[in-house]
């Protein structure tokens, strides 16, 4: 696939050396399990397995290096009252509250330190508390991941991007029914929203990044540990206890 330049023209490394967090989106029985009635009718089962693998691999570096996690469900009301009029949940029975359904699936289960934002619209921004939670934790990029590519995806790339949060699109951590929609909607936000890139690049540098900082790190308790043994030293020959003859 050929990419045009970007909307965002920084690297991918200035981009996560800010405050940053890590969108799940609707990783949720129904989209992704073969018996998943969303994953049935639109097709996104045969995407599902490659989708967790890369997930979990990314959700794994990204906690190491302290990334914060943010899930995303979509889920309604067991009268779908919230669903509003045109919601194809509603005829597919689907992701109704308390049901298997509407749970995330238990391969990429939430830490206890993770958030998880309940939504009834394609975008996570959408009447849900999203924004307060990211202005609270001070975070300025979005790694976007999740289903589907040209709905919430897409959705809720495009009200980060309205906030002024920078977006990473992770396009093999993504994934649509319809692979034409799929490619369609990743240029799109490429070249209008955000930086769609792979989940390699972004692992590659946030580990890169975290080998740095603890280098650093060490670097600098090395220097503090030094400057406090020589002053120990200086005090030491500078206070000479005059002894009784």
């Amino acid at each position: 696939m050929n990419w045009k330049q970007s909307y965002i023209q920084e690297d991918t490394r200035s981009l996560l050396e800010r405050p940053t967090a890590l969108l799940v989106i609707d990783a949720q029985n129904d989209f992704l399990k073969p018996n998943g009635k969303i994953a049935e009718t639109y097709g996104l089962v045969s995407e599902a397995p490659k989708l967790v693998k890369r997930l979990c691999a990314l959700l794994s570096v990204a906690r190491d290096v302290g990334i914060r996690v943010i899930y995303t469900r979509m889920v309604y009301k067991s009268d779908y009252s919230d669903a509003g009029t045109r919601a194809r949940s509603r005829s597919l029975k689907a992701l109704k509250e308390g049901t298997w359904g509407s749970e995330i699936i238990r391969e990429l289960p939430p830490k206890q330190t993770d958030d998880v934002i309940n939504k009834q619209r394609a975008s996570a921004f959408y009447n849900t508390n999203l924004e307060l939670v990211l202005r609270g934790y001070g975070i300025k990029t979005l790694i976007i991941t999740g289903v589907a590519t040209n709905i919430c995806v897409e959705s809720t790339a495009r009200e980060a991007m309205f906030r002024d949060f920078d977006c990473i699109i992770v396009r093999d951590c993504v994934a649509s029914g319809n692979k034409a929609s799929n490619i369609y909607s990743l240029r799109f936000m490429n070249e209008f929203v955000g930086k769609t890139v792979s989940s390699r690049q972004v692992i590659n540098v946030l580990r890169e990044s975290s080998q740095i900082d603890r280098a650093t790190h060490s670097s600098r308790l090395s220097a503090k540990i030094s400057n406090q043994v020589r002053s120990r030293e200086a005090l030491g020959r500078a206070y000479v206890p005059k002894l009784d003859s």
